[in-house]
């Protein structure tokens, strides 16, 4: 699930955490956890845990049990809140509003209360909060989206249906706001992530000329998660190098690249290096002497050598000069580091 942390790519820095995600696995955890009598009164030396007792079980299991119905108690409470002033122009009423979906974000932080929000009528809101005159509050919203849909299979199929792809999609390319583009780009990559309904109507709906655009975008985070979802598609199932060979993306990338230098190039070399492994097609496209291609990674080799804070992405342009010019053809699957 996600947390309040993403990381560089937009994914959940929870997925490095230890915690459980659901009322099953705090169980399981408190009764790993719980000491036995020997080990408490210092009689034993012992430190693997021991099963409980049956009454010990079932009082922890009744303990997160209304734990849980306490915390879906508490959603329903904040969607009545967002419910009720989700249209007033008070600024009290606004900031209320704001301060009920980020709670709605922190709650939605385990799989169970994920789906719970749905059961208990949240996804309702979704569509309207999605378009929210207020930027705040949209961010918030895509926010508490990409919560929701992680590994979250009835939301995600919920989100599908309700047009959420198109409306992401939408917020990515055209919102006003900096910050809500971000979020949705982020909403939008957890959404599409492992489910295969997803990423299908995200290529129907021209979802990569979208990322194509917002890497073309002067918002740097922006630019960086647009590259790391771009990459996420080359370790799916289904392959996508073909549709991006065809869209250009060769010569997209590569014409980011010979923009002025700055530090969202590692993410696009990364890009263009995924993209043209295994594909001899966008190795033919890098070859073309039209873009100039083998004397631009020359003269970035030579800017980069030596700068310890650009080693990854010399070592890109080092691989990529491999493949395209040096007769390795890119038969490889994963990426020298």
């Amino acid at each position: 699930m996600a947390s309040s942390g993403e990381n560089k790519d937009g994914s959940s820095s929870s997925t490095q955490r230890r915690y459980p995600n659901s009322m099953e696995g705090v169980l399981q955890m408190a009764i790993a956890n719980t000491p036995t009598e020997e080990a408490a009164s210092g009689d034993s030396q012992r430190t693997e845990p021991t099963p409980l007792d049956p009454e010990r079980k079932e009082f922890l299991e009744k303990v997160f049990a209304e734990m849980y119905k306490d915390e879906v108690k508490e959603m329903k409470s904040l969607l009545e809140v967002v419910r009720l002033k989700m249209d007033s122009e008070l600024e009290e009423d606004e900031e209320n509003v704001e301060e009920a979906l980020e709670n709605l974000k922190d709650l939605s932080d385990t799989i169970d209360n994920a789906q719970d929000f749905h059961k208990v009528g949240g996804t309702q809101l979704l569509p309207q909060l999605m378009d929210h005159p207020r930027s705040e509050v949209r961010s918030r919203t895509f926010d508490l989206i990409a919560n929701l849909v992680q590994n979250v299979p009835l939301n995600q199929k919920v989100m599908l249906e309700m047009g959420g792809i198109e409306k992401m999609l939408d917020a990515v390319d055209k919102d006003s706001s900096p910050t809500v583009r971000v979020k949705a780009l982020y909403a939008l990559s957890c959404l599409a992530r492992d489910h295969e309904d997803c990423q299908r109507v995200f290529v129907e709906k021209d979802g990569f000329s979208v990322l194509m655009r917002a890497m073309q975008s002067d918002v740097e985070k922006l630019q960086i998660k647009s590259a790391f979802m771009l990459q996420a598609f080359f370790q799916m199932p289904t392959d996508f190098k073909e549709t991006l060979f065809k869209m250009g993306m060769v010569h997209q990338l590569i014409g980011l690249l010979q923009l002025e230098h700055t530090p969202t190039h590692e993410y696009f070399m990364s890009a263009l290096l995924n993209l043209i492994l295994d594909h001899q097609g966008c190795i033919n496209d890098c070859k073309q002497p039209d873009l100039r291609f083998k004397e631009f990674l020359t003269a970035r080799e030579e800017l980069l050598k030596g700068k310890p804070e650009y080693e990854e992405e010399h070592s890109y342009c080092q691989q990529l000069m491999k493949v395209c010019f040096n007769g390795n053809h890119g038969i490889q699957t994963t990426i020298d580091r």
